[in-house]
């Protein structure tokens, strides 16, 4: 599975059912164009993992949901992607592990930084 087709299925997966993943909401989330997210969504459709579904009242809408074969495989690939990163932070040395943790925790505060900056209230 490419790393786009893995970031839409959690996306669908966090989503809420008071607020359905249409194509652009998908693009919009994830930083890409509208047709590469269409050409994503082809894909998983193609392999049973996804669906689309046309609104009830606006027949134009067209969202995208997972498949019960779907959900389930975004599950298990999660599962599996946590007990790697579990495997990898316990095969590292302490050290080299407490400082990857105080750069990513640097990453993220400066990052949060940056994006109050650049979004004013």
């Amino acid at each position: 599975m490419s790393a786009t087709q893995f970031m839409l299925m959690q996306l669908l997966d966090n989503a809420t059912s008071e607020e359905p993943c249409s194509i652009s909401w998908l693009a919009n989330h994830l930083n890409l164009d509208p047709a590469t997210v269409v050409r994503t969504v082809d894909s998983l459709e193609k392999r049973g993992l996804v669906e689309r579904r046309r609104d009830k009242f606006d027949r134009r809408l067209v969202f995208v949901e997972f498949t019960p074969q779907g959900r389930n495989t975004q599950h298990t690939m999660h599962q599996n992607f946590k007990n790697q990163i579990i495997a990898i932070f316990a095969a590292m040395e302490p050290v080299k592990r407490a400082a990857l943790l105080g750069g990513l925790e640097e990453f993220i505060t400066i990052s949060r930084q940056q994006n109050l900056d650049s979004n004013p209230p």
